[in-house]
């Protein structure tokens, strides 16, 4: 889970290097937000 959250962080992170189509603050959310989508099952069990 981790590693293809890292793997979506750095495409999205490379293709925002090219593009610039939203601000930096933007972007951690959208990060931080997939992460916690990810971690949601996860963390229900827990």
């Amino acid at each position: 889970m981790i590693i293809g959250w890292l793997t979506f962080v750095r495409m999205l992170t490379v293709d925002w290097l090219e593009q610039r189509s939203c601000g930096r603050e933007q972007l951690r959310d959208i990060c931080i937000g997939a992460l916690a989508g990810a971690m949601g099952p996860i963390t229900e069990f827990g």
